[in-house]
């Protein structure tokens, strides 16, 4: 259950981490950052900073575990 749910919590950060980088290269076009742009960035961040720290959770309680 452990693993599947790590599984699920790495591929959210993955997709997160794609969505922001899809943001910076919009970013570097003429326009620049647009303000929904900004908005998308802060919130994916901050969901990005939750989810790799419930990974970190589960790194930590399985090498306690081993």
């Amino acid at each position: 259950m452990a693993t599947a749910q790590l599984e699920r919590l790495v591929e959210k950060q993955n997709k997160l981490w794609d969505r922001m980088q899809e943001l910076q290269g919009r970013s570097e076009t003429d326009e620049g950052w647009t303000t929904e742009d900004r908005t998308n960035w802060d919130a994916a961040e901050a969901e990005l900073r939750t989810v790799s720290e419930d990974i970190e959770r589960f790194q930590r309680a399985a090498k306690l575990e081993a």
